[in-house]
């Protein structure tokens, strides 16, 4: 029997978040979406949609957002979370730094020595 979405994606955060952290926050967000929704019919709906976008994006923030497993059922893998826009402009200019090709005046003939020229 193949299980359903929301178990997959259960099973997924539980594996790779920290729930004790987590989970209260999410049902905070589950219970203020829930209180929002003016249809009483869709309350359940629109409150486990909130709480599953907000376990979804801390699951982005440590590269596990693919949950689903593909056809074979094999697991996704971890993607490198992108962290650009966190970047300090120290950070851009060390990482954008290139040499002037300038040599050190103590390296300038040890290289053609231990190269035997």
């Amino acid at each position: 029997m193949k299980k359903d979405d929301q178990s997959i994606f259960e099973a997924h955060c539980k594996e790779h978040l920290d729930l004790r952290h987590h989970l209260p926050i999410a049902r905070k967000i589950y219970q203020d979406a829930y209180d929002e929704e003016p249809v009483e019919v869709k309350k359940k709906n629109k409150a486990g949609q909130a709480m599953n976008q907000y376990l979804l994006e801390q699951l982005k923030a440590k590269g596990w957002q693919y949950w689903r497993p593909d056809r074979d059922g094999k697991k996704p893998a971890r993607v490198t979370p992108q962290k650009a826009g966190e970047l300090t402009q120290e950070d851009r200019q060390a990482v954008a730094y290139k040499p002037k090709g300038e040599m050190p005046s103590e390296y300038s003939g040890k290289i053609l020595r231990d190269a035997g020229l």
